[in-house]
């Protein structure tokens, strides 16, 4: 059976026609029909399933390949699924160009062997296809309900959706989102998928005039043993966190929530009142911390369930370097110029230059300039203020 699959106009494909055996054969012909109006074929190879292949030479005047044929000498049989022919063709114009099997003949020595070919076609595009960069999540390890986020563009047009897969199933990620302004993303809730890691997510665009590209991000994985609000996920060494909503009850001293030890360390740096150490550090929203752990710790969170009096978290930042912390659970553009990034949610819009942030496993990376692009949940940040302002949370 040939691919069904789409070309773009101006270039070349291959199509690969493989069999799988129903029974032991020896020996199977084909020919090869297509619209030569729409597609030209220029190469056809061996696959490598019989010992023996031969085949008439292309003939683009009529759209046919006669006699692909692929034999087995002596008797020897096989009843192993293969390839028994490689074609590569150039597409032409825009159009659907039928690949089809006819006069099939599958033989078991002279016996005929029944068989249920089945064609394939081609979509030949005649535009440029959308780009499409899987953003969140591409590494690490996720929980509860999160968004899945991509970046799209079109050169000759417009994208007008963006699908979601969870692979390596291929499960779609509920509906495509249509709606570009804030962003292409869908929620995921990571729940409803077995714990583990090799998850990756696919996304695929399409444009106004059909064309689709995809691209499959890094893998990263997946865990929610834990039964809290938020798991903050500590490896031995510094860490560089925060807490993105309002912790419950009244003891939030930095010794207790991150499970501080003896030789084990919190720091945050006050533009008025300079670094501040463990117990002298109460865990708020909107304030990043450096953490250092003697060995890896899972921290589990509860939020305040806003049964109390709270007022939502807010955090006066000072011109200059100040340590903040992501304000939500959910992965947040820093500045996509929609009224829900970063810089808008906190009412920071404009008035920062530079944010950075560190991982043990990535180092630093910086906004604008070294490819920082989104703020992620428990993650800690020095921002560059270039005016005294107010940071506003979410809860």
């Amino acid at each position: 059976s040939p691919s069904t699959q789409d070309a773009d106009a101006g270039q070349p494909f291959t199509i690969t026609i493989d069999v799988t055996p129903g029974e032991a054969i020896d020996k199977v012909q084909v020919d090869l029909t297509y619209n030569q109006n729409l597609v030209t074929a220029t190469n056809i190879a061996d696959g490598g399933m019989f010992a023996n292949f031969v085949s008439d030479p292309i003939d683009n005047t009529n759209g046919k390949i006669e006699s692909i044929c692929g034999f087995n000498l002596g008797g020897t049989t096989t009843t192993d699924p293969g390839t028994l022919a490689t074609v590569t063709f150039t597409a032409n114009t825009a159009g659907q160009s039928p690949l089809d099997l006819v006069d099939v003949i599958v033989l078991n020595g002279v016996t005929a062997v029944p068989n249920d070919p089945q064609s394939g076609s081609v979509t030949v595009i005649d535009n440029a296809r959308p780009t499409v960069t899987v953003t969140h999540p591409t590494s690490g390890t996720v929980s509860g309900t999160i968004d899945v986020t991509a970046t799209a563009n079109d050169t000759d047009g417009s994208v007008t959706q963006v699908a979601f897969y969870l692979m390596p199933a291929g499960t779609p990620i509920g509906t495509p989102d249509t709606n570009g302004a804030d962003g292409w993303s869908v929620p995921l809730d990571t729940t409803t998928v077995t714990d583990g890691t090799g998850y990756q997510i696919k996304a695929v665009a399409t444009d106004n005039e059909g064309a689709t590209g995809e691209n499959t991000g890094s893998a990263f994985a997946i865990d929610n043993s834990c039964p809290c609000d938020f798991c903050l996920d500590l490896d031995a060494g510094w860490n560089f966190v925060s807490v993105p909503n309002t912790l419950n009850g009244s003891d939030n001293n930095a010794t207790t929530v991150f499970n501080l030890t003896l030789g084990e360390t919190c720091l945050y740096y006050d533009r008025v009142d300079g670094w501040k150490g463990n117990g002298a550090i109460d865990v708020v929203p909107c304030q990043g911390y450096w953490v250092g752990k003697l060995a890896a710790d899972q921290i589990c969170l509860d939020f305040d369930p806003g049964t109390g009096a709270i007022n939502p978290p807010e955090q006066d930042l000072c011109k200059g370097w100040n340590m903040i912390g992501h304000i939500h659970t959910s992965t947040m553009p820093i500045d996509d110029g929609s009224i829900s990034d970063f810089g808008s949610i906190t009412m920071l819009e404009g008035k920062f230059a530079q944010i950075w942030q560190w991982t043990q496993s990535g180092g630093w990376k910086g906004y604008p300039l070294d490819g920082l692009t989104d703020m992620t949940p428990g993650q800690g940040y020095w921002i560059l203020m270039n005016e005294d302002a107010t940071m506003y949370g979410t809860k």
